[in-house]
């Protein structure tokens, strides 16, 4: 990164954040003045050009790194590649799709339709989806429509998003990054909440604190008025598009593994941090004291 980044530049989240913004302005200026209209024609995806890494038996992880697929002609060659691999191999896909407030970003559309022409029998799961917002109506309700009809599931990452897109300096935002989740929900598509960074040079913030998470999650992605079945994207929805058996539920006979909290309703829940919350594991109340910040320098 010496090359692209400073040594002045430091390791703060927010001053490399802001160097690295800076970098890719100048590179997409330079990117508009020298780019040409190449029209791929063919792209192939082999175990040569995929990393796959096992943890055990059971688990196996596809991971595949492409190029450009800004195109019409190259997401869909692409994506139907990924997931012809992925079924020789028996996988399931996860892809991170869309993270920009590009309007001519359509990445998750290209991944509905590629699901249906090959017939994929597999899991997918697209994370982000943010352009997808700030796309016409219409074209919202196709690719959404595509997506219900493919049984794709959406993680939505509301804190880093928000705080990532539409950032420009000295300029305040005009839209909040995140994905239609309401849109989203009335169709039936499952749809999560997580988050994918933190005090890092994408997220400055952050504490892998879910229930934080969920609590602002709540805020930015109007989930409210009613609540309705908003805690569920953070237990039970998340549980089923991984299929984690009854981790995120409460079911009689199942293991007591609870977080308690000092609220008697949601609109209380929201309003304090919870850090008197009791974690229960397997019938047992776990303490644990949170670590003191000298002890993370250096850490990630």
């Amino acid at each position: 990164m010496s090359h692209l980044l400073p040594v002045a530049a430091g390791m703060s989240p927010e001053t490399l954040r802001g160097h690295t913004l800076k970098i890719g302005e100048r590179l997409r200026a330079a990117s508009a003045v020298n780019q040409v209209a190449v029209v791929p024609r063919s792209i192939t995806v082999t175990t040569d050009s995929t990393f796959i890494r096992s943890h055990d038996d059971r688990e196996r992880h596809l991971e595949v790194r492409v190029g450009n697929v800004e195109t019409g002609e190259g997401g869909r060659q692409v994506f139907g590649a990924v997931l012809r691999l992925a079924s020789e191999r028996g996988l399931d896909v996860d892809l991170h799709v869309d993270e920009s407030g590009d309007p001519a970003a359509t990445a998750l559309a290209h991944v509905a339709a590629a699901v249906l022409r090959n017939r994929f029998r597999g899991r997918v799961v697209c994370g982000h989806c943010c352009s997808l917002a700030v796309q016409p109506e219409e074209q919202i309700r196709r690719t959404l429509d595509l997506c219900a009809e493919a049984g794709i599931a959406i993680v939505t990452l509301p804190t880093v998003n928000l705080y990532l897109q539409d950032r420009s300096d000295g300029r305040t935002p005009r839209w909040r990054g995140v994905a239609p989740v309401h849109e989203m929900r009335h169709r039936g598509i499952p749809v999560a909440i997580a988050g994918d960074n933190c005090r890092d040079p994408f997220h400055a913030y952050g504490d892998h604190d879910m229930v934080d998470t969920f609590r602002q999650a709540v805020r930015i992605l109007h989930l409210d008025h009613p609540f309705g079945d908003a805690a569920a994207m953070v237990g039970p929805v998340p549980q089923a598009i991984i299929r984690a058996g009854l981790l995120g539920t409460i079911v009689k006979g199942g293991a007591a593994r609870l977080i308690l909290f000092n609220a008697r309703t949601l609109n209380e829940l929201m309003c304090r941090p919870q850090s008197d919350r009791l974690v229960i594991d397997r019938g047992r109340q776990v303490s644990a004291e949170l670590p003191d910040y000298c002890e993370l320098d250096g850490v990630g």
